[in-house]
């Protein structure tokens, strides 16, 4: 979201998955079809793409009764479930062409059956937790692969070799694919027929994914007419370059810095504050500024240790604007790159507490 990313070549494993999801709704959504219709052999015949042993183990009797009670339904909630699923299943699409009108379903229209809504959604997650979990996963037919199927952790590893990125899209600090976890940008609790929909998979560090920072929030505005307008998103509309970092002067001299986010385009400050709200980043980047500035004190000492003197104002804010032109070549490899390059500038620009700091530091007995 903050950074440009894009989906590997190896998403058309997913596209796959995605394609036997809605052959499967179609199937059991069918007028003509009911619980006693629903058997393996069945199913085998909807999809008879994938080899025989995956379809069973994915089938299983979890999975057929909770095919029966979707083919159980009566013929206007079958509508309304596949609707609802072919509408969701293009909200990247939305997205991407910049849709003036758009609006996902998810499994609000089934209020009055609440049965039918968790059986619909618990076959959807069902396709990615365990059928996504590492050691399972998908191969579609004619598409090459390294080796084995596309789990969670290939798809992972997939996404930061094709995305040449080493920070978390959503929060810019440390991302390492051994230890992402993978997000969905739209919760598939509250919206299941995106549970493996490619463009609503981030890998995304432990800390955004968690029920304390991002968590299930959904990143719309529910009932608009467009519920996308006022939103990023991390595939198809990047935050990247549409927002400043402000520092805010302090009310008292020992008052940790406060930050704010400005969209460059006035018309899209709605989307930069719901970018903050969703992931706390001011919160978040005003807890990790301390730690930043700490190097930089801890460059300047260094610097008087090694004799090469002290630096007035106009070195000290030229070796300011230095770092941050450092800090934005390390875009997408340096962690913090987008608040270090930030401070940075604000300081060598004159920032007064800034420099006062640094300048205290820098004129300090040897």
């Amino acid at each position: 979201m903050l950074h440009r990313i894009q989906l590997p070549p190896e998403a058309a494993h997913l596209r796959w998955a995605v394609d036997l999801q809605e052959r499967l709704l179609r199937g059991l959504c069918d007028p003509a079809t009911n619980a006693g219709t629903v058997t393996l052999a069945w199913v085998q015949g909807l999809w008879n793409d994938p080899p025989k042993p995956w379809v069973k183990k994915f089938c299983g009797r979890k999975g057929l009764a909770l095919m029966r009670k979707i083919a159980d339904a009566n013929a206007a909630e079958k509508d309304s479930l596949l609707a609802a699923f072919l509408n969701d299943s293009k909200c990247g699409q939305a997205f991407a062409s910049g849709a003036v009108r758009f609006r996902l379903h998810g499994l609000a229209a089934f209020s009055a059956n609440p049965a039918l809504a968790k059986s619909a959604r618990d076959l959807f997650e069902r396709f990615y937790k365990p059928q996504f979990d590492a050691g399972a996963g998908y191969s579609a037919p004619g598409v090459k692969l390294a080796k084995g199927q596309l789990d969670r952790p290939a798809f992972v590893s997939a996404f930061a070799r094709h995305n040449d990125l080493g920070v978390c899209p959503y929060c810019d600090g440390t991302l390492t694919p051994s230890r992402a976890e993978v997000d969905h940008f739209y919760p598939k609790s509250e919206y299941p027929f995106l549970a493996l929909l490619p463009e609503n998979l981030v890998p995304a560090c432990k800390g955004c994914n968690s029920i304390q920072v991002k968590g299930v929030q959904v990143p719309l505005e529910v009932g608009a007419t467009n519920e996308t307008a006022d939103w990023f998103h991390p595939y198809h509309r990047t935050a990247d370059g549409d927002f400043r970092v402000e520092f805010l002067p302090p009310r008292m001299n020992d008052e940790p810095r406060q930050l704010r986010l400005t969209a460059i385009d006035p018309n899209h400050q709605a989307r930069v504050k719901n970018l903050n709200g969703l992931l706390s980043l001011t919160e978040y980047w005003g807890n990790r500024l301390r730690h930043r500035m700490q190097a930089k004190i801890a460059a300047l000492r260094t610097r008087r240790r090694n004799q090469k003197g002290r630096l007035d104002e106009t070195g000290l804010r030229e070796q300011l604007q230095d770092w941050a032109k450092e800090a934005a070549a390390g875009r997408r490899h340096l962690e913090f790159s987008i608040l270090e390059e930030a401070w940075c500038r604000a300081a060598g620009d004159g920032d007064a507490q800034f420099l006062e700091e640094l300048l205290a530091v820098n004129n300090e007995p040897c």
